[in-house]
């Protein structure tokens, strides 16, 4: 194939196509911000229930805000609830 006065292969054309796509292709994806979610469910939550136990030997429950617990001391009680896990 004669392109502009250069013989050119079929093979070097298809590659120089596919590598320019490709150029393209990875310049649009390196500008596009990408956004990663969890999928999983916020309510898994309530399956846990976390106690503590004081010096007088009473159980309280851990005060739990979003994913950070405040704790006292590192005597827990974890009591896991199996039908709340399988909420989709």
């Amino acid at each position: 194939m004669n392109i502009a006065g250069v013989n050119v292969s079929k093979k070097a054309l298809i590659f120089a196509v596919f590598l320019i796509l490709g150029l393209a292709v990875g310049v649009y994806l390196v500008q596009t911000k990408q956004i990663f979610k969890s999928k999983a469910s916020q309510e898994i939550y309530n399956a846990f229930e976390i106690t503590e136990q004081d010096e007088n030997g009473q159980e309280k429950r851990v005060a739990c805000t979003g994913n950070e617990c405040t704790v006292e001391s590192l005597n827990l009680k974890i009591k896991i609830d199996p039908s709340q896990l399988d909420t989709p």
